[in-house]
């Protein structure tokens, strides 16, 4: 058989192979004629060495699956070492009376609540993408998140949960900044709790403490009944609903966003809507409120009465709007 056809027939065999890799297998088989040519061996020797263009094509088309094969393994073998890297989480259990539990969390989803130990006890993620680390100074438990790159690169990913459980009858203070992911609140009483939320969900139960002061950049805020001496919210973008606030002092501030109050049972209760929606329900008679409205551009659907009663509702609406209705 002459080179010319030899090598015609081998590129027919070639069809699944890609262009650049026939070419390349095309001009290897080029260069070996050539050198055994220049060697000395007739046209017909050459090509004999070659063997038949059939098995010189499959062998080349079986080199090729394993190489991918390989290529495959090698990706499937990352993806297992990645999940158990990322499914990698430690304990930490805290040492001598605990009076405060700082939160950093910038990924995944992060649970408090509480347990029959008589230790607080954290689970946490420890990865070569998330870098959290957790310590206690005195009574302080800090729980931090250092972002990096390579964290957003788990948006497609199961991230492990940070999981705090926290004895029964502790009623430490609670400092929260979610900046991403989301928090969950069991039902249970507390210390103070400050939350900085900044793009993520937070869920609250049940929630009894001392006093309560949110501030809501974006995401989303929901919550039970929340039964505090001062509550103070501050809602700059996204949503905020309630179901209940009990207590002394309450203050909603909206700069933007919604947030909706379901019920406000509390002595002294204001409300500065700048722009944005606020809705709140009042707990008891319209009567019994001594109410101060006051409106620039914005829309409120009640006006100024006065009362006797010591509960009180103020209410500044600049932009925006203010619904106000009452239980009885």
């Amino acid at each position: 058989m002459k080179y010319i056809d030899w090598r015609d027939e081998l590129e027919r065999f070639l069809i699944d192979v890609s262009a650049e890799e026939r070419k390349r297998v095309l001009d290897y088989y080029s260069e070996m004629y050539a050198d055994k040519r220049d060697a000395g061996y007739s046209e017909d020797e050459a090509v004999a060495e070659f063997g038949a263009p059939y098995d010189a094509a499959r062998k080349i088309l079986d080199e090729e699956r394993e190489d991918e094969k390989g290529a495959e393994n090698k990706k499937s073998d990352k993806r297992e070492k990645d999940d158990a890297e990322e499914n990698k989480t430690l304990t930490f259990i805290s040492e001598g009376s605990v009076d405060c539990i700082r939160l950093e969390c910038a990924v995944g989803k992060a649970y408090m609540r509480f347990y029959d130990g008589d230790k607080v006890k954290v689970e946490y993620p420890s990865t070569s993408l998330l870098a959290y680390t957790v310590d206690q100074k005195g009574g302080c438990i800090n729980i931090k998140c250092k972002a990096n790159i390579k964290t957003f690169t788990l948006k497609s990913k199961k991230v492990p949960d940070i999981i705090i459980d926290m004895p029964r009858g502790l009623t430490a203070d609670c400092e929260i900044n979610i900046s991403a992911g989301k928090l969950c609140l069991e039902s249970g009483e507390y210390g103070n709790i400050v939350g900085e939320i900044s793009a993520s969900s937070v869920d609250m139960r049940e929630i009894t403490c001392s006093d309560m002061r949110l501030n809501l950049d974006a995401g989303a805020l929901t919550a039970g009944s929340i039964i505090c001496h001062r509550f103070e919210a501050e809602v700059n973008a996204g949503k905020m609903e309630i179901a209940e606030v009990c207590g002394s002092d309450a203050k909603l501030s909206v700069n933007a966003g919604k947030a909706t109050v379901n019920s406000f049972d509390c002595r002294r209760t204001s409300v500065d809507v700048s722009a944005g929606a606020a809705s709140i329900t009042m707990f008891g008679r319209k009567e019994d409120f001594d109410i101060d409205i006051t409106k620039t551009l914005g829309s409120c659907n009640i006006k100024s009465s006065g009362s006797d009663s010591e509960k009180s509702l103020t209410a500044r609406v600049n932009f925006g709007s203010l619904s106000v209705t009452f239980s009885k």
